[in-house]
């Protein structure tokens, strides 16, 4: 992503975390990713999301708070701009059997 961590210690609050993690996110989606795959299930993505989090508590030496504090429900929820991006990720699959190579035999 082309971002160091002297970059990442200029997050000042929760929100510009969570924009960047969003940004993150993003390019995780688009096959920017260790499998180098736009087709990521929405557990994984979760976990890259999750996984970076945890980093930047480390990286910060603090709690980052990216949960959605005015959801009052049993289940805690992310942050509006993080839970439209992993709902995104959910409602996109493919059937199987939906798609065949352009190069398969028919």
């Amino acid at each position: 992503m082309g971002v160091s961590e002297h970059d990442l210690q200029k997050l000042e609050d929760d929100e510009a975390c969570v924009l960047f993690l969003g940004t993150y996110l993003n390019k995780v989606k688009s096959g920017d990713n260790h499998l180098r795959r736009p087709d990521l299930a929405s557990d994984t993505v979760r976990n890259y999301l999750v996984s970076a989090w945890k980093f930047l508590e480390l990286l910060l030496g603090r709690n980052i708070n990216i949960m959605d504090s005015n959801h009052g429900g049993k289940r805690t929820k992310y942050h509006p701009f993080l839970s439209v991006q992993l709902a995104d990720r959910q409602r996109w699959h493919f059937a199987r059997g939906s798609i065949s190579s352009p190069l398969s035999v028919q």
